[in-house]
């Protein structure tokens, strides 16, 4: 898209210059005077001979969740400021650094002048989860949709950073063994065949660690290619069997059972629940509307169940209580202080405070975890590197003698 140097004459008669991209010059005044402004005169840029742009592919990602909430906190505090919702989506484009969320940006205010509601016009777009477009509908009814937004972009980080916390304290240990059986396998596959080579000249007797390891690796030279074959065929079938929905609902109800890494998935689960109710209630949201909308929010699709299950309750004129109470799924807090806020009618400030509790604990789970898996790996990894070297070394010193 070329880019053009204008000059304008503001709402207020002053003139100012600047740089925007646009189609055309014509397409460029109609984008300024929709926004009270009268376009003096418009020069394209030309861009600078020889000058190589190089694809990046990171261009073409979806931005990432934080360059959205970022987003959302600029475009709240601009419209408490009675900045224009199109001159904030404008600069917000200006400011970011994301590509993709600059073309989304200027796609947002193009649907708004083409008669698109905020919400309808986030709606387009997968990079606002539906949370922020029922938010956006509320505050577009209501006339806050400057304070929902905000909710919004606190609702966004608060839900990344608990994910974030548990996908890193499930992932260090991965890593980290990945990492040493890589290490131990070169040293058993490439090493010890030529450390073999040399003590079999010497015609020594090998220690019996170093015998051992010398059998593990003729074995994982003999079946290595069917052992990674069947390995592979093995997770192939887990990842075909996740993406089968019945399949998936198994895993997803197992991973909750499974002790301390699931008390920290049902944590997680119970503050995303907590939080994107309450703050759904706050802004003026139904039950029933935000109980579907948290239903999508879940990743677990047993939790999501539970969900579908208490609107369908709701809808039938039950309490939402009972059917969140059902066993290895939400934690049992929620259910009981659910009916002490239905009983009050103050929900929402129940969930705020079943938020900030299951937060707290969700914290202290990861660190347990941490602490827990931490040695773990140390004794196992050490193990099996120890191990290797050990063999390695016996080796040498009989050798020697």
């Amino acid at each position: 898209m070329p880019e053009f140097s204008y000059l304008i004459r503001d709402a207020a008669g002053k003139m100012q210059r600047g740089r925007a991209e646009a189609d055309s010059a014509a397409a460029l005044r109609v984008s300024r005077e929709s926004q009270g402004e009268r376009l003096i005169s418009a020069k394209p840029l030309e861009k600078p001979a020889g000058t190589i742009h190089l694809y990046n592919p990171y261009h073409r990602l979806p931005p990432r969740s934080v360059v959205v909430e970022i987003a959302l906190e600029q475009l709240a505090l601009m419209l408490q400021s009675g900045i224009g919702i199109l001159q904030a989506l404008k600069t917000i484009a200006e400011q970011t650094t994301s590509r993709s969320f600059r073309a989304i940006c200027d796609q947002l205010a193009e649907d708004i002048q083409e008669g698109d509601s905020v919400s309808d016009a986030m709606s387009k777009h997968s990079c606002f989860p539906k949370l922020v477009v029922q938010l956006a509908k509320v505050g577009e009814t209501t006339g806050n949709l400057d304070v929902v937004l905000q909710r919004a972009s606190q609702q966004m980080a608060s839900r990344r950073e608990n994910i974030s916390n548990v996908r890193t304290a499930v992932a260090y240990p991965v890593f980290v063994g990945l990492a040493a059986v890589g290490v131990a396998g070169y040293l058993v596959v490439v090493v010890i065949p030529e450390l073999e080579k040399f003590l079999s000249a010497t015609g020594r007797k090998l220690p019996m660690i170093t015998q051992s390891l010398m059998d593990l690796s003729v074995w994982i030279r003999l079946n290595g290619i069917a052992t990674v074959a069947v390995g592979s065929l093995a997770m192939v079938a887990v990842v075909v069997t996740y993406k089968w929905p019945p399949g998936r609902a198994m895993i997803d109800r197992w991973l909750l059972r499974v002790p301390v890494l699931g008390k920290a998935f049902r944590l997680a689960g119970t503050v995303t629940f907590a939080s994107s109710l309450g703050v759904m209630l706050r802004s003026g949201i139904t039950v029933l509307e935000a109980l579907r909308t948290v239903e999508d929010l879940h990743e677990n699709t047993f939790l999501a169940a539970q969900v579908a299950v208490a609107r369908e309750t709701v809808m039938e004129g039950g309490d939402l209580a009972t059917p969140l109470a059902a066993n290895h799924a939400y934690m049992p807090m929620l259910s009981s202080m659910i009916a002490v806020g239905e009983n009050t009618g103050q929900l929402d400030e129940v969930l705020d405070r079943v938020t900030r509790f299951h937060e707290s604990q969700l914290k202290a789970a990861i660190k347990k975890l941490s602490a827990m898996i931490e040695p773990m790996t140390i004794v196992v990894v050490g193990g099996i590197v120890g191990y290797v070297y050990l063999a390695f070394f016996m080796a040498l010193f009989a050798a020697g003698g």
